[in-house]
Parts: structure tokens; sequence; C-alpha cells
């Protein structure tokens, strides 16, 4: 067996309890929810209507699998939810409940944070690359502990991820003059269509616009990115499925529209005082308007209004660091680790 990280203790007071089907499902209603509420480092891709959302769309030849960090009384601490399927070799695979959608993966839980608990948990993974698994851990925040274990295996493949998210309200004095002047440039032309009525910016309120909306904005994304698989990777997850699940408290979608057309679009996740933008996309025949900048600054003034403090933009992939480099963000990384072998 790879050995973990000797820094780490070996002896300590988690066990693990691996769910798997039923079993696994019944966690997720009963308990997930209590562990995402004493857990602040999780991020709305933990959340139960998420989390709930992902389960319920998984097809029937996957399986939803709970890893459950436990203390001496048998009560959980941290979990982490993943799905067994197959890859495209036919090997048995592991990977995180959700993938390729989320855009953190985290434990969730009061001890999701302690070293002892992500032990457990990665040596199971560990144990399940050694028995010919493939695991898949994709989008670990660079700071996390499970992402630090994981990082260190030797014979995995590990890459990184640039992900982006910006202090709200905006403030642009800190980018250079040329980014300011484009800036400005990109308002005044918006406010000009303002002014003739021609723009409106709207989030849906309800569960039936959620649906819709959510669905247009899948399509937007899938036209604006066709062919780039960092950014499309799987048509089997949809959107709008998982979506259903999430209650109006966690997630709407904002969109600008230009005399009708929606000309810019993203799904907007919430926790606490955070927003997550996921799939912002924009009409390919309107880019040389730049909507999906000026739905950027509509959402970040309106979500400023409801004193919201930060507008997470999400994985960045080289062909959008210059678009959200323009924001000024704090950069962070995630981290994906693959065990050796076909993958």
């Amino acid at each position: 067996m790879t050995p973990l990280p000797a820094a780490l203790p070996w002896r300590h007071p988690t066990t693990l309890r691996c769910l798997e089907g039923p079993a696994a499902r019944a966690f997720l209603r009963t308990k997930w929810a209590e562990l995402y509420a004493l857990d602040p480092l999780a991020t709305v891709y933990q959340g139960p209507g998420w989390v709930h959302g992902c389960a319920a769309v998984l097809p029937s030849a996957a399986n939803v699998v709970v890893l459950v960090a436990e203390n001496l009384r048998g009560e959980p601490e941290a979990a982490l939810a993943l799905q067994r399927d197959h890859n495209q070799h036919g090997r048995a695979r592991l990977r995180p409940l959700g993938t390729p959608l989320a855009e953190y993966i985290r434990a969730v839980g009061p001890a999701a944070a302690q070293p002892s608990a992500m032990l457990v948990l990665a040596q199971h993974l560990v144990n399940q690359a050694e028995l010919g698994t493939q695991v898949v851990m994709p989008d670990l925040p660079g700071d996390s502990c499970l992402s630090w274990i994981l990082g260190t295996q030797p014979g995995w493949l590990h890459t990184t991820v640039e992900c982006a998210a910006v202090s709200l309200p905006l403030n642009l004095t800190a980018v250079g003059r040329a980014t300011r002047r484009a800036h400005h440039r990109r308002e005044r032309i918006w406010a000009q269509l303002a002014a003739r009525g021609r723009v409106a910016f709207t989030r849906t309120q309800t569960a039936e616009e959620l649906a819709a909306a959510a669905a247009t904005t899948q399509e937007l994304h899938r036209r604006r990115w066709a062919g780039h698989p960092a950014l499309h990777a799987d048509d089997s997850h949809d959107v709008t499925e998982v979506l259903a699940h999430c209650g109006p408290g966690e997630a709407f979608v904002a969109q600008l529209r230009l005399d009708d057309a929606v000309v810019a679009s993203t799904v907007c996740l919430v926790r606490d005082r955070t927003c997550y933008s996921l799939l912002p996309a924009m009409l390919p025949e309107a880019a040389d308007l730049a909507p999906g900048h000026s739905l950027i600054r509509h959402l970040a003034v309106d979500l400023a209004r409801q004193r919201y403090t930060r507008l997470d933009l999400g994985r960045t992939v080289p062909a959008q660091r210059s678009y959200k480099a323009q924001y000024s963000p704090c950069w962070t990384v995630t981290r994906t680790a693959i065990s050796h072998g076909i993958w």
C-alpha cells in the first residue's frame, strides 16, 4: 500500500464508516444537513439541496458512496460524498458526487479541517486505488487538508486550476488605467442601450423561472465553449435537474437581456454572504458588446445591495484568465488528484 504522509498522526480517535447505496442515501437525507450547518468552510457545493440533486440525477449504473469519519462515541464528525461508476475503459471509478459540475470539493462537518479525520478518508481512497479502482478527486481547494494529503501521493497525477473571487462591492480603482478605460467604455455603451429601454437585468424568483433560465444558461454555455473539453467535459449532467432540489435561498439565475434576447446568463448558488457563479455564458453573436462583463457588473451591484461580500467566479482556464483578471480578484487554486493507472 502506498504510504500516507508520516507527518500526520497514525493513531487518532477517528474511525471510518463507508456507506453505499440505500444506506448512503439515507445518510444524505438525515445527517448531511446537520454536518453542513456545523461547517463554516463548506461551500454551497456541499449544500443539502445541491448534494441531493446530484444524487438524484445519477444514472442507474452509478452508486452513491458516503465516507463518514466518526469519533469514539460513533458520532459523525465529517463526511465525503462520492459516486462509484466505471470510466471509459470499463474500470471501476470513485469520484466526488456532483463531478464535473461542482467547482469545489470538500468533506463536510466540524472535523473537515482536522488532519486526523481527513487522514482516514484519504486512507480509504488510497486503499481503493491499490485494489484497482480509479480514484478521481478533482477541484479540491488547495488550502484544504484533504487536498494536501492526496497531493503527496507518489505515482498519482496531480494538476491545479486557478479560481477567482472578487470582493463586494466592486472596486475597480485597483486595476490598471487601460482596464479602467475598457470598463468605462463598455459601461457607456450599455448605459446608452439602457436609456433606450433595450436592456434588462433579471433574477429568477420562482422554481419555474429557475428551471427555464438554467436550461437557457446551460445551452448558452455549450454554444460558447463547444469543443473546449476543460469547460465542457460531460453532457450527462443536467444542471436544471440538480437545481430542482435546491431551495429558493440556495440558487437563482441572473440574466442580461438585450431587446428581449438573453445575451448573458449565469447560475448563481449562495451560502451566507457568498455568491458562486456557475456556468457563466454569453450569446456568441453578441460578443462585440461584451455582455458577460455587463452581467458581472449588474450582478455585483445587485448582490452588494443585499449585503453580499463575495462573488466567486470559480475555476478559471487560461482562456478565461484575462477576462476575470479585470476585476482584481483574489486568486486561489484547486487540486485534482488521480490515482495511477489507466484513466
